[in-house]
Order: structure tokens, then C-alpha cells, then sequence
């Protein structure tokens, strides 16, 4: 659980909902990542701990494509067009388009119990944006769309990703230094066909960028790549809904000191957000306990 936490306090949502204003989209998704998977390599390579095969070349491809590339070019332009709580709405779906994609490949079964914490934590999540029904109802924009196509890009990414860290027992960093690497300089090569306008970096998005290079890619991805060891897709993206509840709470708690300055419809998200998750990871403890390990579903090298 504690892994868990940290990883959710490592959130940098509000950090790149501004840098991306500040930079081109394909120039920020390739700085990032190419420096974040080139620093992983160094560090693998000073520990000779890096473990490459040409029989999981395919396996590579997915994984960079899927949860890098695709899933990253799609949200930063999304939220350059997008916004207001659809939008949002649409970012956080992805715990709902996991939990069918791992149903799908056999990983995790839907069961009443689950799908139960799901709807729970995610109608608080939809209280937590205190939108009338007629904000969900409007036509779909290109942001609309590509903020639920990078929701299930990267789904289907870290389904591939966790075949590399459980099944074929890659390192965490190992996966992690392949999918950045190779979706950073992705976006390099096609930024490259760009023309750029004349970019200036004043020193706070120098500095955000830095911060969300270490904050999320060196340790949130990791901890998140190590994490699916021991938790499911779906309660670790669960977990990610009460980020903004928490931060509500935590600003009315360290600025004012009280929680009466907290809207009601906030307080409520925070209950049935944190009730949901709770009810998720207690019945895949429950789960882990009743069966062992090795009896647990999770193979699938179809993909």
C-alpha cells in the first residue's frame, strides 16, 4: 500500500498541463522521454544489468509505441484543445478501458465485486468535477478524441508492458529504459519534419521539465513498472481518481488548516473515491491469499 501511495503523490498531471502550452508537443513527449530512457540506460549499463532479446523485438515495438508514443503524442495535443470535466472525464477512463482490456487478454476477471469498487470510485470521481449532465452532452472535439484514444493506447501499453516485468521477468527499469528510449526518439525523428517555431526556455519550464523527468518518468513509471508485480492494472490506475479530491483536501488542510473550506461534493468524491479503491485492492488481497502465485491468471503470449 505504501508503494502505492507514493506512487499516486508522484502525480506531475498539473505540471505538463502547463509545460505542454510552452513547448511543441512532439519536442516536449521526445525531450522527456529520450533523456529519461538514456539515463536509465546509463544506469543499467554501470550495473550491467541490461537484458535485451531478438525474440522480443515485437514485444518492444508494443510497448514503445503503445504506452509511449501513441498514448503521450494523443494526451499532449488533447489537452491543448480540451477541456472543461469531459475532458477530464475522458483522461481518467483509463481504470474502466483496463479493466475490460485485462478481462479480454485473461489477466483479471470481471467479478461483481470488483466491477462494484469500480462504479464506486468512479461516480465519486464524477462528483469530484461538479459538471451539469449538458457539459458531457456537447459535440466531441479532436481533443475529445484524442484524450480517450490516448486512454486506451496506453491501457493496451501497459498490458504489454506488464508481459515484459511479470511474465517474461524483465527488470522494471529494463522495460521502462526500452519504452522511453524508443518513444522518445520517435517523437524526435518526427519532430524533426517539423518546423519548429523559435522556442524560448525561461528557467521555470526548464525547471518543470526537469521536475516531471524525475517526479514521473525515473520514479513514478518505475514504481508504477513494479507495482504490477504485486497489484492489478486496474487497482493501480483506480488509485489515480483521488489525486484530485486529495490535492483539494490537502490544500484546505496546509493553507487554511481546516476542512471546512472544502465543498461538500469534494468531501463526498473523497469518501466514495477512497471507498472504491479500497474495496478493489481489499478483494485482490483476498484473491492473492486464496490462491498461489503461480495459479493466479496472467499469461498471455499471444500478444
Amino acid at each position: 500500500m505504501l508503494l502505492l501511495i507514493t506512487l499516486y503523490a508522484l502525480s506531475t498531471f498539473a505540471l505538463t498541463a502547463n509545460i505542454v502550452h510552452n513547448l511543441p508537443p512532439l519536442l516536449l513527449l521526445g525531450t522527456r522521454m529520450s533523456v529519461a530512457g538514456i539515463l536509465l540506460f546509463i544506469f543499467l549499463g554501470l550495473r550491467k544489468q541490461i537484458k535485451l532479446s531478438a525474440h522480443h523485438s515485437s514485444l518492444y515495438l508494443q510497448v514503445i509505441v503503445c504506452a509511449v508514443f501513441i498514448p503521450y503524442t494523443l494526451r499532449y495535443y488533447g489537452l491543448l484543445s480540451a477541456s472543461g470535466p469531459r475532458a477530464l472525464l475522458l483522461y481518467n477512463l483509463g481504470p474502466c478501458i483496463t479493466y475490460l482490456f485485462t478481462h479480454w487478454y485473461g489477466i483479471e476477471k470481471i467479478t461483481f465485486k470488483r466491477t462494484c469498487a469500480l462504479f464506486i470510485a468512479m461516480l465519486g470521481f464524477i462528483i469530484s468535477l461538479n459538471a451539469c449532465l449538458v457539459s458531457y452532452c456537447t459535440p466531441f472535439g479532436f481533443g475529445d478524441i484524442a484524450l480517450l484514444a490516448s486512454a486506451i493506447f496506453f491501457s493496451y501499453g501497459w498490458i504489454c508492458m506488464r508481459r515484459l516485468v511479470v511474465d517474461l521477468e524483465y527488470s522494471p527499469l529494463a522495460a521502462n529504459s526500452i519504452a522511453m528510449t524508443g518513444g522518445g526518439f520517435l517523437a524526435l525523428g518526427l519532430c524533426s519534419f517539423q518546423e519548429l517555431p523559435i522556442i524560448q526556455y525561461p528557467w521555470h519550464t526548464a525547471l518543470a521539465l526537469a521536475g516531471i523527468i524525475l517526479m514521473s518518468n525515473l520514479l513514478a513509471h518505475n514504481l508504477y513498472a513494479y507495482a504490477l508485480r504485486t497489484y492489478s492494472l486496474t487497482c493501480i490506475q483506480l488509485g489515480y481518481l483521488a489525486i484530485p479530491a486529495l490535492t483539494a483536501l490537502g490544500h484546505s488542510l496546509f493553507i487554511h488548516g481546516s476542512l471546512t473550506t472544502i465543498p461538500a461534493h469534494m468531501l463526498c468524491a473523497a469518501l466514495l473515491i477512497g471507498c472504491g479503491f479500497w474495496l478493489m485492492y481489499k478483494q485482490e488481497q483476498s484473491v492473492a491469499t486464496a490462491q498461489p502465485l503461480e495459479s493466479l491468471p496472467g499469461s498471455f503470449n499471444h500478444i
